[in-house]
């Protein structure tokens, strides 16, 4: 049952994926030469580290069995989108040099960045998560 699972969360991860690799390619001859053909291939790169990390990770998945079958599968589609919002960011910070100069300057590096923040786009709900576990606990009382 929890196979069951995992396989509608990798296969919807795998349908995002594929559509978001698509569309990049799609935007990527159209704009072809413009920055934003740079910015569809951080859009393939990303989803492509987004989908690397799912693949890593889906043996120790942990899922309920009995979750509904959408809610399941909108939790691999959700990683996805997660992935291309991290790269945005990036990307936005690199053009206002925010982050280090050499992502601004190298199309490698771009390339590189975005593969990065789609393969850590665990990173962000975990850290959300540690920071609510952390502002929802009452301190102490004085004894």
């Amino acid at each position: 049952m929890i196979n069951r699972a995992r396989l509608r969360y990798l296969l919807a991860a795998f349908a995002a994926t594929g559509t978001f690799f698509f569309i990049g390619i799609l935007l990527y001859i159209q704009f072809q030469g413009t920055d934003e053909g740079l910015y569809s291939i951080c859009v393939i790169f990303s989803v492509m580290g987004a989908f690397a990390s799912i693949i890593s990770r889906t043996a120790n998945l942990d899922l309920d069995p009995h979750e509904d079958k959408s809610i399941t599968m909108l939790r691999g589609i959700f990683r996805i989108v997660l992935a291309v919002i991290f790269t945005a960011f990036m990307i936005a910070a690199a053009k206002a040099n925010l982050i280090a100069g050499i992502v601004t300057s190298s199309l490698w590096a771009f390339i590189a960045y975005s593969f990065l923040c789609g393969f850590s786009e665990r990173f962000a709900p975990e850290m959300l998560a540690s920071f609510e576990k952390g502002t929802t606990q009452k301190p102490n009382a004085p004894k």
